[in-house]
């Protein structure tokens, strides 16, 4: 059975934490300190003009950055937990999990 409410009894909940930091931190470093240069260049050859936040625009796309990184860490372990059996049911649920988990989460920080 998929996505009985044992889910949210059964999850690991520190190795979800911990997947959604190590994405928030690795995220951190790919924009900044390893491909920051590289990133707004290009960003600005397609004619973006991006403004620099301010330190409370700064703290909340953070909040809503490891917030997203935490919903798709949650929708990783859901589909991670997804036993082999393949019917509608379990194509449906497993199809809004990626959808609003992983999708969503890409579009909340954009």
């Amino acid at each position: 059975m998929i996505a009985s409410i044992n889910f949210f009894s059964e999850v690991n909940y520190l190795a979800v934490f911990v997947a959604a930091l190590a994405y928030f931190v690795l995220g951190a470093l790919w924009y900044s300190v390893l491909f920051g240069k590289i990133w707004a260049g290009g960003i600005e050859e397609m004619g973006i003009k991006m403004p620099k936040p301010d330190k409370g625009q700064m703290g909340m796309m953070m909040l809503k950055s490891f917030s997203a990184n935490l919903l798709c860490a949650f929708a990783m372990a859901f589909i991670i937990r997804v036993d082999s059996s393949y019917n509608m049911t379990t194509a449906i649920k497993l199809g809004i999990a990626c959808g609003a988990g992983l999708t969503l989460s890409t579009a909340v920080t954009t």
